[in-house]
């Protein structure tokens, strides 16, 4: 497997991409930071419970996603992402492990 570094970036940034466009429109960056840190703490304890990251790991972490999901992510560039995903994927069904295992930790999260 990867590193808990990696699997924390990889599982917070797929949150991170979905939950800015509730909070970019009327509330502030330090509001999403607040929200992705406390979930990436919760992702920490459930995916790593013997051995967590440090908070100043986790810090770290959310602090790379949120300053660039903050500065490049808009409802504009989510629909052409979207629209893309479309026209390459169509008739696709994808079902990876790494999809199946974030929702499994967001279940026992939320």
């Amino acid at each position: 497997g990867l590193g808990r570094n990696v699997n924390l970036f990889e599982d917070l940034r797929k949150i991170a991409y979905k939950d800015i466009l509730k909070y970019k429109p009327n509330k502030t960056y330090d509001d999403f930071y607040h929200a992705m840190f406390s979930m990436a703490i919760m992702l920490n304890n459930h995916c790593n419970p013997t051995e967590p990251l440090s908070n100043n790991e986790i810090k770290q972490v959310c602090q790379s996603i949120c300053k660039w999901t903050w500065r490049n992510f808009s409802q504009e560039q989510f629909s052409a992402i979207q629209a893309k995903r479309g026209t390459k994927n169509t008739g696709k069904k994808k079902n990876t492990k790494e999809k199946i295992r974030l929702e499994k930790a967001l279940e026992i999260l939320l």
